[in-house]
């Protein structure tokens, strides 16, 4: 998703309006892919302030299946992308190699609009998803989803430092 910004460099104090809409049916990241169940159109406004500097302001909202952390359920999470930048379009191309810019506006003045929208949602991804405050997990014996019912297993996980009183304890009874 490509906005070409070569008219709106012509003259300072230029300024665009878009709406769109989020290009990507899928968020995809290095940890795994996740579906996007709702998003709204993106509204964009592009202004150019001097020299090639441009402001870039975005809002839209996505919502994105994410596995609970403790059971595996998808859980509806809503993200508010609230993009406010401000980008020099006019930096040495050696300078932009180090600088945020490099990843948004391509050699042809283009801003890459998708890269901008992943980059915020990356920054916006929570720590940990939880389907319910209190959610149980899974069995870590059987797998069993605990919070639909208890499975019956053994979980009681001991101390293998104590394995060995345990062994003196059950030898000494016989």
């Amino acid at each position: 998703m490509l906005v070409d910004l070569k008219e709106l460099l012509k003259k300072e104090n230029n300024e665009l309006h878009f709406s769109m809409e989020i290009p990507f049916e899928n968020f995809d990241t290095k940890f795994g892919s996740y579906k996007i169940k709702q998003k709204s159109p993106l509204d964009l406004t592009l202004f150019h302030i001097r020299d090639g500097q441009v402001s870039v302001d975005a809002n839209a909202k996505v919502v994105i299946e994410i596995p609970c952390d403790r059971c595996l359920s998808d859980v509806a999470v809503e993200f508010k992308i609230v993009i406010s930048k401000q980008l020099d379009l006019e930096k040495e191309t050696s300078a932009k190699e180090d600088s945020d810019e490099t990843r948004f506006v391509t050699e042809q003045q283009e801003l890459d609009l998708a890269e901008l929208i992943k980059d915020e949602l990356l920054l916006l991804w929570p720590s940990k998803v939880l389907c319910k405050e209190d959610c149980r997990g899974l069995c870590n014996v059987c797998g069993h989803n605990l919070n639909v019912s208890d499975c019956g297993c053994d979980r009681v996980v001991l101390d293998p430092r104590m394995a060995a009183i345990q062994d003196i304890f059950k030898n000494s009874g016989n």
